[in-house]
């Protein structure tokens, strides 16, 4: 005669089955115990665990919603309900058994933590926040709890809360490679961005094959211009996960940052292969192809980048840059007041409408937008640059040189500023101080024909005819076009 198995025996075998993840095998178990048992409260809220592994969430509803019929009091089944229930997206439903638990045993951290994950769920953060701060008062070991409501306070921007839980949680558990990585998120918006890399670097100790922590590193190193490390984490992420798009993103965002717009594109172009919906990289990409003069390339993925992100200010000025580019002037116009509409506080989309209304010679306009980004940003010589520029050309020349002396101060050592103050020096009669701008910048800039043109006019302003005449020819082998006036009437016999 063969052995029966009672129901005892079969509902251990069931656990056994779940212990291990054997779902199917669980699952026929807890049916066998059932069968030979219709009341089997335990068996009916194991096989609804086993079905919720199995992801059989609304067969898992079923069972532990027979189990709290025939116990009504059954915590267990009401826990597993409420997650089934947050698993078919059932929210109030899962709340509602989440809170019975509370209600009936008001220290169920584990009740607690199932609410907090559903109201975050809801965005009601505030909801969430006070129940990851109930389970740690009842579980204050609970790192989980510590490390979820860190996050929590990270997405409404309380850095200082959010490192506060997160440095708790590694106390209780300092081998998490995800909670510094977290760590260093919330690091980076208190823009301490040693402490970031510092949290990074341990979390890639932890799991050296944490293609977020190498990326994320590799930004906060790029803003610390060490773009050779930067560099080099990126492509350890790369190397890690060859799809590893937003690598690429950042990989491409520093070639092109480094003057090297070709490689950044083929970068950039991996990045939208494995993520074809992140704005970020059609802007960057359009900004690197009006960096190669494809205005046209460059138009079209900014466009592309709008239509991801109808809101992308730095979008709208780039492909504003790049209508200027094809000298659709109107069009670069309406796409700079739309970025400055968005974000006024951007001194760069004035700038570069400013050198807008100086192409559409909209000269006073001009130099009102260079006012505001050196308002906006008064440390940027390249603004002064161009004011005082357009200032040469309404011939304010003591307001350009003003400007030129301010570029300087700050360091712009470009030829560009040389020549400009020399020109403006010459117009006020100051030769002997244009000469000395002009040479300067013949010395960083020695195929410049303009500044030889400029030279040769003002040594013969002052009787330097012979060297004069030479810095005309100089200019005209250049590929001046001005100069063979200026040497027939002065140089010729």
């Amino acid at each position: 005669m063969g052995y029966s198995q009672t129901a005892q025996e079969l509902y251990n075998i069931g656990l056994h089955k779940l212990e291990i993840q054997d779902y199917k095998g669980s699952i026929q178990s807890f049916s066998g115990a059932i069968h030979l048992n219709r009341k089997y409260v335990e068996a009916y809220c194991d096989r609804g665990g086993a079905k919720y592994g199995s992801q059989d969430y609304n067969g898992a509803i079923l069972d532990f919603t027979k189990a709290i019929s025939l116990n009504p009091d059954y915590l267990k089944a009401y826990m597993g309900r409420g997650a089934a229930k947050f698993a078919i997206h059932d929210n109030d439903g899962a709340i509602q058994d989440f809170t019975k638990t509370i209600h009936q045993n008001h220290e169920y951290t584990e009740a607690y933590l199932g609410r907090a994950a559903v109201r975050a769920n809801l965005n009601d953060i505030d909801g969430a926040i006070a129940d990851f701060t109930q389970a740690i008062e009842f579980s204050p070991r609970n790192a989980d709890a510590f490390k979820a409501r860190g996050v929590l306070k990270l997405n409404i921007k309380d850095n200082v809360g959010a490192i506060s839980d997160l440095t708790h949680a590694l106390e209780i558990n300092p081998n998490n490679a995800e909670t510094y990585f977290i760590l260093g998120n919330a690091e980076l918006g208190q823009n301490d961005l040693r402490g970031a890399i510092s949290d990074f670097s341990k979390a890639i100790e932890i799991d050296p094959k944490y293609v977020g922590a190498y990326t994320i590193r590799g930004a906060a190193k790029k803003i610390m211009n060490d773009f050779k490390g930067a560099l080099a984490d990126l492509s350890e992420a790369i190397e890690i996960d060859p799809q590893a798009a937003d690598a690429y993103l950042g990989r491409g965002s520093i070639k092109k940052q480094l003057g090297d717009p070709a490689g950044a594109i083929i970068d950039l172009n991996k990045s939208i292969d494995y993520n074809p919906v992140n704005a970020e990289s059609y802007c960057t990409r359009g900004e690197s192809k009006a960096a190669v003069l494809d205005y046209n390339g460059a138009i079209a993925d900014l466009t592309k980048a709008l239509e991801i992100s109808p809101g992308y200010a730095w979008a709208y000025l780039n492909r504003g840059f790049s209508k200027n580019g094809i000298k659709d002037y109107k069009g670069a116009m309406d796409d700079l007041n739309k970025a400055i509409e968005i974000d006024n506080k951007m001194a760069f989309a004035y700038y570069i409408r400013g050198e807008t209304n100086k192409l559409l010679a909209n000269f006073n306009d001009a130099i009102l937008d260079y006012n505001k980004s050196i308002e906006l940003e008064a440390r940027n010589a390249l603004y002064y640059l161009r004011r005082a520029d357009t200032k040469l050309i309404i011939k304010d020349y003591r307001g350009a040189i003003e400007d030129y002396n301010l570029s300087i101060e700050i360091d712009f050592l470009h030829a560009e500023v040389y020549l400009g103050r020399g020109i403006a020096k010459s117009s006020l009669t100051d030769y002997s101080g244009s000469i000395s701008d002009l040479t300067i910048a013949i010395g960083m800039a020695p195929e410049n024909k303009d500044a030889y043109y400029n030279r040769g006019l003002s040594k013969i302003a002052i009787g330097q005819k012979e060297s004069g005449c030479q810095d005309l020819l100089r200019a005209k082998e250049l590929g001046s076009s001005e100069t063979s006036e200026a040497i027939r009437k002065n140089c010729l016999p």
